[in-house]
């Protein structure tokens, strides 16, 4: 020390002894180095309180300037700002670089403090470990915490083997750790020990820390042992860390409340509660994560991390990765590596006494280390009001993994009331044998136990003991709600949960009864939706036994095929839908039995001809919110991943649309997503340039590399190895792995192919593969190539294994015969053909013969996808006509036709045996269709343009084949009883007579034929004319059946007699003064009976024509340039209403043409309106779903009905004008007032026409998939 600063010590001594103590500077001066706690023992030995401080400067004196500095800041710390303000001028000029450079305390090496840990007693690193960085680093953060105050606790609380240990030891292996804790780190196990074992760890550690120069007593008791500890803690090792390790019991932080730092581990945290000191808990509840248990794994066996088999993951997930089971699977995999199969399936069975100890480990086996936290359950030295605790804690093996538990729910199982069953699972919780969360919205605690501690206690009871829990858990039920289960208040549980108990307790019978029960099956459904109603079908009456009976099959089919319409937020009537089954089963008498039980004025309609139409789709999930991109099964068929324009690829049950995984993927659209062969993993592709890979079971990002965001690939010969995710120029277009798991092949926007290194997620090469953008990559089944596709109009070939090292690949086939952007191609099964898809034709052709074309199949639309069938016989696309066909590959011909998607279907796959198709499309939805030999056989399948006359005794129904033909149904089954010859030109609108013996069509190319029902040979053409030159819109017939009206796009209405006394028609007349395409007409006859037709046109004009001469009575220009939509006429001919694009509808008096009023209101396009019979109101329907009730006498609205989720295309009113009837999306029935009184859901995406008897009892329609209804009003 130099001569200025020791002389101010000697000049102001006197000051500062007078003031100092010495204690309040003593915790300051040895975490810098400057004193030791030996130094301190001998200040503390002066007698006065003047003298320590003496001795204290003395010491200071005896040091260098840093020592110096160090003493002023300690003064100026503590309270003595008048002393340290004595010793400041010393610091001013030559000294301050010194000053601030010892206020940084000197930094350990690593090896300095490992050292100083061993002599601590901390136990050495394990030999197999994985750095949990992120609980480390809580643990270092509560640490510092704890160093800032003179005494308190940091708790680590977890589960029995959950890596508590291994976590605190590695806490305390960095550089700053003696910066925080100068005193030093002490370590003691302690277990579950008695008090004569605790106080022998008290005594060996007070002997441990007794100064080797002094010699002591040993404590004879905790107190005394307690006091012996403080005073050394307090005198030798002032601000050390002590860790508790495994402490068991309170009486042990009791001991140990000692007023100093300590850290310990626990199972049961509620241990602290009586302690004094601040507490800082540290909660591990989260196992290892993938990579963490993939590191241990590797290192246990030897064997590199992409090496490891595929059942590896699989017992990371049955484990959720607690350390304690991964490493001593680990140690038992190293002596015995060909047991990975049979160490995952004890997991399965939760049989963890047969998983032995294969490491240094206390516990024998996995169930031995979760038994002691349960076993000490019931330790009589702890009061806590609750007897038989363990007991009651292992009656939790009445429910099922992974369910979180609310509080209502264990009272029932318990018989306690919710207060007692609170606290009784906070003790579970504080013991690290349960976790307990907030729900909000529920206002109560849901608890759960972890998979292994729920494998345990299930391994405690035997079958028939686990039957008499789930019997006793549904008699408690019963109980409270005396048997109606539909009474169950929702408890967040049972209507999730009592099906599955019935049936583990072997109720079959109840069981049955309960799950086809429509109360109960409502009720469920508005709690849980549909998805938990099929798990009760496919999976819970397999334990009941009652799996293969009818009325449980019609229920998987019910509910599967209903499932997208139960998802709404207005819930359909769950009655009506009954109504769709057959007769024979038990929703459909049940349905009829709810009906007789209403109140007189309910609404129901049967499904007439329901037995006529079959149906290929099993199950519609709406699971995207926005388009749906891409969709496959997994290997094993029970699984359907998909992705879209939600950013999302989504994993769920293919049999009951259940959600597993949802994941928010990428930052844009995903377009593609495809699994591994092995099922271990999935591939992502997105317009956000990015190919990820993921965890198909967990959901884990497998390789992310944050620093490297925007990584460019452009041709280049040399082989580089960037991180992932992989980013794509100008964004994916498709990817797809390689059979054999090897290799990841991506497409990108700019016609650039990628080749990626699954094993260890590196690029192998990437090359400019075409000159636009890859719609489409296939890997080869036989692994030989990769097939690409692109808007260039060609397909390529790629043998990329066998080009030379450092050289890019070259296409071995280029296939050029496409005339347009080429959408899709996909290898057959055997590879030895390509199937390509661009515009409307699918070409197949083949490999080895240099891209023959072997086979061309043309579709009516564009053709986006398709796939083989694993057989190879047949191919499966999706178009932009919405539909999905199926294709025989081997005769070139059209098996069938899937018609339920409203959007282009994006993605079609098969699943692995082949008997089910899965399909995404643009209107949210994925769709899994069954596909069987007899999918070619459609029943009743046609255009939605027809016409019907219906009545009570007799329905005659005429309409346009899928193959344009014209096909005539018979009575209230819709029998067929005639189907024409393919006609050349699709027919466009058909109308049947009045009296029923006739039927007029109109076809696209302008031709018009008459049919008529001859009693001897039946249906024959009367009458063909090529009256028009464009597509016939309209036909009207006269009211005597003598005249007949066609309305054409070439402007043009065409009349046709027939001539008196002869059978045939002529054409007479022909109107032609409209500029634009005529909508329709309306037969009126004037007050001096004088016939005259009314026309509509979209030249925005009505016009009312002489019949007799043809000539022009009136022209009305109803609306201003914009279409007329439609037209009516009232019933008593006095007025004609007409809608149109301008959101507006015009009323019209007929007899002279004038404007009488115009409605405005609507927000879009007025699509329909009708009269009703009685003249006084009129319904119009627009684009946004609306339909609105005029009155024709106040010109006004009067009421509202809401809503169709489309256009509203067609309006009918009942005879008494008190309902009407609207088609849109579904068919849907109203009360004049706006109240809805009916929906039947149809199973195509719309329907444009409906057509009702007179007296409002029997309806017809068919709808865009062409499914035909007749419906009868109940």
């Amino acid at each position: 020390m130099d001569e200025n600063c020791r002389s101010l010590l000697i000049q102001h001594q006197a000051d500062i002894v007078r003031s100092l103590c010495v204690d309040h500077v003593r915790d300051h001066l040895i975490s810098h180095f400057v004193a030791t706690p030996d130094d301190f023992e001998r200040i503390n030995s002066a007698v006065t309180t003047q003298d320590k401080a003496a001795k204290l400067l003395d010491l200071v004196r005896r040091k260098d300037n840093k020592a110096y500095t160090c003493f002023y800041r300690g003064l100026l710390l503590n309270g003595y700002e008048h002393l340290a303000s004595l010793l400041k001028p010393a610091l001013q000029h030559e000294h301050e670089e010194l000053h601030e450079g010892y206020n940084r305390p000197r930094a350990f090496s690593i090896t300095e403090v490992s050292a100083r840990l061993l002599d601590g007693n901390v136990p050495p690193k394990p030999a197999v470990f994985a750095n949990r960085a992120d609980i480390v680093s809580q643990i270092r953060s509560k640490l510092h915490k704890l160093s800032e105050f003179e005494s308190g606790w940091v708790v680590l609380h977890g589960m029995g083997g959950c890596g508590k240990t291994v976590a605190a030891t590695e806490s305390l292996r960095y550089n700053e750790i003696f910066d925080h804790f100068p005193g030093g780190v002490i370590w003691l196990s302690i277990g579950n020990i008695d008090k004569p074992g605790l106080l022998m760890k008290m005594q060996n550690l007070c002997q441990r820390l007794v100064p080797d120069n002094q010699t002591t007593t040993h404590p004879q008791n905790i107190e005394q042992a307690k006091d012996k500890l403080r005073h050394l803690i307090l005198h030798s090792y002032p601000k050390s860390l002590i860790i508790l390790d495994d402490v068991w019991s309170v009486k042990v932080t009791k001991a140990f409340n000692i007023r100093c730092r300590i850290m310990l581990t626990t199972r049961d945290s509620s241990i602290t509660n009586c302690v004094s000191g601040s507490v800082f808990n540290v909660p591990i509840t989260e196992g290892f994560t993938w990579e963490e248990s993939e590191q241990i794994l590797s290192a246990w066996t030897g064997t590199e991390k992409s090496k490891l088999p595929e059942v590896a993951s699989q017992i990371h997930g049955e484990c959720h990765g607690l350390p304690l089971a991964i490493n001593m699977i680990g140690s038992l995999l190293r002596d015995h590596p060909r047991r990975w199969n049979s160490y995952l399936e004890k997991l399965q069975q939760g049989k963890l006494s047969r998983i032995k100890k294969g490491l240094e480990y206390e516990y024998g086996t996995l169930a031995e280390a979760i038994s002691l936290s349960v076993d000490n359950l019931d330790d009589t030295a702890v009061d806590d009001g609750y007897e038989n605790k363990k007991e009651l804690y292992l009656k939790l093996a009445v429910f099922n993994l992974d369910v979180k538990l609310p509080t209502n729910v264990l009272s029932v199982l318990w018989g306690l009331d919710k207060e007692d069953t609170e606290d009784l699972m906070y003790i579970f919780v504080k013991k690290s044998l349960a976790q307990r969360v907030w729900d909000e919205p529920w206002k109560t605690y849901l608890y759960s136990l972890h998979n292994l501690q729920m494998d345990y206690v299930k391994e405690q009871h035997s079958a028939d003991a686990l039957k008499v829990l789930h019997n006793d858990i549904v008699t408690r039920y019963s109980k409270r709600c005396h048997g109606n289960y539909v009474a169950l208040d929702d408890d967040h549980y049972a209507h999730l949960y009592v099906p599955m108990h019935m049936a583990l307790a072997g109720l079959k019978e109840e069981f049955c009864r309960l799950v086809t029960n429509l109360d109960w099956m409502e009720k469920k459904l508005s709690v849980a939706g549909p998805a938990s109603l099929l798990v009760d079908y496919i999976k819970h009456s397999k334990y009941s036994g009652c799996n293969g009976e009818d009325h449980i099959q019609l229920g998987i089919f019910f509910i599967s095929t209903c499932a997208h319409l139960l998802l709404d937020t207005d819930s359909p009537d769950l009655t009506q839908l009954s109504l769709y089954l057959p007769e024979h089963s038990t929703f459909y008498k049940q349905a009829r039995t709810r009906i007789q039980n209403k109140k007189k004025h309910c609404f129901f309609v049967e499904w007439c001809n329901k037995d006529s139409v079959a149906d290929a789709l099993r199950l519609t999930s709406i699971v995207h919110s926005k388009s749906v991109k891409s969709a496959e099964f997994s290997r094993d068929g029970t699984l359907v991943i998909s992705c879209g324009n939600d950013k999302t690829f989504k994993v769920w049950d293919s049999s009951s649309a259940a959600e597993v995984l949802s994941i928010d993927a990428h930052n844009d659209d995903v377009n593609c997503v495809t699994t591994s062969h092995d099922s271990r993993m999935l591939a992502t592709c997105s317009n956000d340039r990015y190919a990820k890979v993921w965890c198909l079971k967990t959901g884990d990002l497998l390789y992310k590399y944050p620093d490297e965001p925007h990584l460019s690939f452009l041709p280049s010969p040399s082989v580089e190895h960037p991180p992932s995710p992989i980013h794509l120029p100008q964004g994916r277009t498709s990817c797809m792995f390689y059979p054999d798991n090897s290799k990841l092949v991506c497409g990108s926007g700019n016609g650039s192919l990628l080749l990626i290194d699954v094993k260890e997620m590196k690029y192998i090469v990437s090359w400019k593969a075409h000159n636009e953008a890859i719609t489409c990559c296939r890997v080869a089944p036989d692994n030989s190539a990769i097939v690409s596709c692109s808007r260039d109009q060609t397909v390529k070939i790629w043998h990329v294994d066998d080009k030379e090292e450092g050289l890019l690949p070259l296409a071995n086939l280029i296939y050029n015969n496409h005339q347009e952007s080429v959408e899709w191609c996909c290898y057959s099964p055997d590879s030895l053909s390509i199937a390509s898809a661009s515009g409307q034709s699918i070409h197949i052709w083949e490999i080895a013969s240099g891209g023959t074309l072997k086979l061309e199949l043309k579709s009516g639309s564009g053709i986006l996808c398709c796939c083989y069938s694993p057989d190879g016989t047949t191919l499966a696309a999706g178009t932009t006509y919405y539909t999905v066909e199926l294709w025989d590959t081997l005769q070139g011909e059209i098996r069938t036709v899937f018609r339920r998607h409203t959007g282009w279907v994006h993605s079609v796959n098969f699943s692995p045996e082949g008997d089910r198709l899965v399909s995404a499309s643009d209107d949210d939805t994925v769709m899994v269709w069954e596909v069987n030999a007899d999918s070619g056989q459609q029943n009743i399948s046609v255009k939605r343009d027809f016409d019907a006359k219906l009545g009570e005794d007799q329905c005659l129904i005429a309409a346009t084949g899928q193959n344009y033909d014209l096909q005539i149904f018979s009575g209230v089954q819709g029998e067929e009883i005639y189907t024409g010859h393919r006609e050349k030109s699709r027919i466009r609108i058909l109308r049947i007579s009045h009296n029923g013996k006739m039927i007029a069509y109109g076809r696209q190319d302008g031709l018009f034929k008459i049919m008529a029902d001859d009693p001897v040979n039946g249906w024959s053409e009367l009458f063909q004319s090529a009256a028009h030159n464009d597509a016939i819109r309209h036909i009207k017939f006269s009211p005597d059946d003598s005249m007949v009206f066609s309305c054409s796009d070439d402007c043009t209405v065409s009349v046709f007699r027939k001539p008196d006394g002869e059978s045939a028609f002529v054409l007479s007349n022909k109107y032609s003064e409209h500029t634009d395409r005529v909508g329709g007409c309306h037969f009126v006859v004037d007050d001096d009976d004088s016939p005259h037709l009314l026309t509509y046109s979209k030249d925005s004009t009505v016009r009312l024509w002489a019949v007799e001469d043809g000539s022009t009575v009136w022209m009305c220009r109803a609306h201003d340039e914009d279409w007329i939509l439609d037209c009516d006429v009232s019933t008593d001919g006095k007025m004609a209403a007409t809608t149109s694009t301008d959101r507006t509808v015009t009323i019209i008096d007929v007899s002279s043409g004038e404007i009488l009023h115009r409605f405005s209101g609507h927000t879009d396009c007025v699509r329909c309106c009708r009269f009703s019979p009685n003249n006084r109101f009129l319904a119009t329907g627009d684009d946004d779903g609306i339909i609105k009730i005029w009155d024709l006498c106040l010109f006004r609205c009067v009421s509202q009905c809401e809503k169709h989720s489309c256009w509203v295309y067609d309006v009918q009113f009942s005879p008494d004008s008190s309902m009407l009837v609207s088609v849109g999306d579904h068919v849907k029935w109203w009360s004049i007032h706006g109240h809805l009184l009916q929906t039947f859901y149809v199973k195509g995406s719309f329907t444009k026409y409906i057509k009702a008897c007179d007296d409002f009892q029997i309806f017809s329609t068919i709808d865009s998939a062409g499914c035909f209804y007749l419906m009868k009003k109940i």
